[in-house]
């Protein structure tokens, strides 16, 4: 039950389940949470993931401002 504990707050952490297999033993249960221990190459997968979710953030906004401007348009003009 640990594992799927564990598996679901790496998903809610916003990690590719491809990232998770590769994560996923090196998490140990801390009274009901993962906690990361000293894995090899794990600060620097989760570094990645952290960067890759900062983009996608960067990009979504810059949708959103486009989109803001998409309707400031069309309601100026209706």
């Amino acid at each position: 039950m640990a594992r799927v504990r564990h598996i679901r707050r790496l998903l809610s952490a916003g990690l590719p389940t491809a990232a998770i297999a590769r994560v996923l033993d090196c998490v140990r249960d801390d009274g009901g949470r993962p906690v990361p221990s000293g894995c090899p190459g794990l600060i620097d997968q989760l570094r990645r993931e952290l960067h890759r979710v900062g983009e996608t953030i960067e990009r979504l906004e810059e949708s959103r401002r486009a989109l803001g401007g998409l309707l400031a348009d069309a309601l100026e003009r209706a």
